[in-house]
């Protein structure tokens, strides 16, 4: 068999198989390149583990409350209103990280309109709490953080209390933090909550909780206390509270709901499969763009990832005598990018962006380049006058 017409054959089954392999990657429902990725192939084999992620959300045994595990989130069944009180609001939560060396968001409010309406983070041992700004300031929003306050193995009530002279962050009944410039309004604590995840996108927190409550005012240092004793005995005296909007005990101790002790609460839900409530679509690239080292290093995998699909295509077009590869590599890099962009929509630990689409196209128009230089020639000339076998 003439050389050419084998490399001809083998540059076209490289071909297929790179496109195959970076549609697998693509719309594999894991993090293919996470610290558990081997780990979760390893469990399917076993058959410990499904092929998508399953929630990862557990009734505690020995006392009241859930959970939350790597994957694993809730949310409520309707929407929380407010009645535009103006003399504030505050909220209460009563958990304990999992770890102190992890990102999450532990809960946040979303509508339609606004997919993050009001979101309370742990970045490792800081409490982070983050509002739109009213009026909207190029989308980014205001932050409130309270230092060095969380840690593993540790309960704590975190309560946040604000009113028109500002925001007062207590832990365990003590004041941790003072804003007068950040005002949480109880327009902020409405639309559908989320536990342990944020509504946009994939942002997991780790560890229990067991218990929240809602306030339509501003609760005093005096009632922060009291409460914090409360908490500390089971919280049902709490359900006498008459600003109270929401009271979550989970005392349920199985089952898919969590009910609400006073009755303007809405149920939570416990889904029974890992889902995003707002997953993005789509993206605008403008809107994913960051400094932080995981965007950046996702890019670079992403252009590097597509190379041998662009390379392999383009050598096997030339040797083919085909007109116009560099056009035939882009169309083909863009349209396996958008497949698997469309299909990460439907994945709740993949994101669908704009930016996968621009860097996986550039990838694979590098590769062409590769394979259209004077070293890719000089290989595809030597096996066309090579000598048949």
């Amino acid at each position: 068999m003439n050389p050419a017409t084998r490399l001809r054959k083998a540059l076209g089954a490289a071909s297929v198989v790179t496109v195959a392999a970076t549609l697998l990657l693509g719309l594999w429902p894991y993090q293919p390149l996470s610290r558990n990725g081997v780990g979760t192939i390893l469990q399917m084999l076993r058959g410990t583990q499904s092929f998508f992620p399953g929630n990862d959300v557990h009734w505690l045994e020995t006392e009241p409350g859930l959970q939350f595990g790597e994957h694993g989130s809730i949310f409520s069944k309707s929407e929380f209103h407010s009645k535009g009180s103006k003399s504030g609001g505050a909220i209460e939560v009563w958990f304990q990280p999992a770890t102190q060396k992890v990102e999450g968001t532990l809960l946040a409010f979303s509508k339609p309109e606004a997919p993050v309406q009001f979101r309370i983070r742990q970045v490792n041992t800081d409490l982070v709490l983050w509002h739109p700004s009213k009026p909207p300031e190029k989308n980014e929003g205001q932050w409130l953080s309270a230092e060095n306050v969380l840690h593993s193995q540790r309960k704590v009530l975190i309560t946040i209390s604000a009113d028109e002279s500002g925001t007062i962050v207590y832990l365990n009944g003590e004041p941790a933090r003072r804003a007068d410039w950040f005002w949480m309004s109880p327009s902020d604590l409405e639309g559908t909550l989320v536990i342990a995840d944020s509504p946009e996108g994939h942002d997991p927190w780790m560890g229990l909780v067991s218990g929240l409550a809602m306030y339509d005012r501003a609760l005093s240092a005096r009632d922060v206390e009291a409460h914090l004793q409360d908490w500390q005995t089971a919280g049902r005296k709490l359900a006498g509270e008459s600003h109270l909007t929401a009271l979550y005990l989970f005392e349920e101790g199985q089952g898919s709901t969590v009910q609400s002790a006073v009755g303007r609460g809405p149920q939570l839900k416990i889904p029974k499969a890992l889902k995003s409530l707002r997953p993005a679509f789509l993206k605008p690239f403008w809107k994913e763009f960051g400094a932080p080292w995981d965007y950046w290093s996702d890019v670079a995998v992403n252009i590097a990832g597509f190379m041998p699909l662009g390379l392999f295509l383009s050598l096997f077009l030339r040797l083919e005598g085909k007109g116009r590869p560099m056009a035939t590599v882009l169309l083909v890099g863009f349209l396996v990018s958008l497949a698997i962009e469309l299909g990460q929509y439907f994945l709740p630990l993949r994101s669908s962006g704009t930016t996968d689409l621009l860097t996986n196209t550039s990838g694979a128009a590098l590769g062409a380049l590769l394979g259209g230089s004077s070293a890719g020639q000089k290989i595809l000339t030597r096996f066309e006058k090579a000598p048949k076998s």
